[in-house]
């Protein structure tokens, strides 16, 4: 047992008699071999100190007990990879950050924007559906729809693509299926002259009788026969006095018109009577014609009569 430590670590709260006591006990004991004199060096270092720490002064912590500031980590730096989020040198995207992706038809493979397509025209339209193959349209607008895009198409409100090849597209061209490329328009009735069944005629022969209006002697009234007895370039059809009997005697070669209204008989003794009221004188080379015409006409159910006489010299063996 180490009695001198025991004795140091109490002197501090014992009197001087009780001190003296112990110097004697220290001493008997010391003498019997039972105890070491330690050095006092050894014992200040060992032993912690008893003694009340002056006001106001900081309690010494030992450097064993005190705590050791928690170290951080070290930031590990790793080496850039495709997927790791972040867009590094030699990369075109990268998958894991979608800020970083390929723009328009590019895929992001393998760090890299790829088109997984043939694109000749780069508009991202492929080329196997793409309507103007060589030229860019992304829109791939087909107004016609001939499966040609607008941008490629000569033609693009045209399906039929020009079909005369007169250089004037079918939406434009006044004849677009026959080839007229001055595109004459006559009448301006919109149909070009080359394939307008009527070129002067606007309303293209309006009552359907197969004579365009220009030539119709009733424009608006079918009369495919274009009777106009009278002459009076009106056809009967549409004249609201169809025969005119002087007119009906000129148109065959009958210089006297006698009246109308008359019957056969009546219409002879008007030429007889007429003959002999206004005889002829002809040269001896020169014979006289004399012949009447009677002529029942029937227009719309209505009856007209006319008498007509041929009289007068004929000098055909003069």
């Amino acid at each position: 047992m180490d009695i001198l430590y025991i004795l140091y670590s109490i002197k501090a709260s014992l009197n001087i008699k009780s001190m003296r006591f112990l110097f004697f006990l220290f001493a008997a004991l010391l003498f019997s071999g039972c105890c070491t004199l330690i050095p006092a060096e050894e014992i200040a270092e060992e032993t912690p100190s008893l003694e009340e720490p002056e006001p106001g002064a900081q309690e010494e912590i030992p450097q064993d007990e005190l705590e050791e500031p928690e170290e951080e980590p070290e930031e590990v730096l790793l080496e850039p990879r495709c997927g790791d989020g972040i867009l590094s040198k030699g990369e075109d995207c990268d998958p894991g950050n979608t800020e970083t992706l390929c723009s328009g038809c590019f895929e992001c493979i393998d760090c890299n924007c790829i088109k997984t397509f043939t694109d000749l025209d780069h508009d991202c339209i492929p080329d196997e559906s793409d309507n103007c193959l060589n030229l860019y349209n992304p829109s791939q607008s087909d107004l016609d729809e001939d499966g040609k895009g607008d941008e490629c198409d000569e033609c693009p409100q045209d399906s039929q693509n020009d079909a005369d090849n007169d250089g004037i597209c079918g939406n434009e061209d006044n004849c677009p299926e026959t080839r007229n490329r001055d595109q004459i328009d006559s009448d301006s009735d919109g149909l070009g002259d080359e394939c307008d069944i009527c070129p002067n005629d606007p309303q293209d022969d309006l009552d359907e009788d197969g004579i365009c209006g220009d030539e119709d002697n009733c424009p608006e009234t079918s009369n495919p026969k274009q009777e106009d007895h009278d002459l009076d370039g009106k056809g009967d059809e549409c004249d609201s006095t169809p025969v005119d009997c002087s007119k009906y005697c000129s148109s065959i070669g009958h210089n006297h018109y006698l009246g109308e209204g008359l019957d056969d008989d009546e219409c002879y003794d008007e030429a007889v009577e007429y003959i002999e009221t206004h005889p002829l004188d002809p040269e001896p080379c020169e014979t006289i014609i004399a012949a009447y015409h009677h002529k029942i006409i029937e227009i719309n159910g209505d009856e007209y009569t006319c008498c007509c006489l041929r009289y007068k010299l004929d000098d055909l063996n003069c």
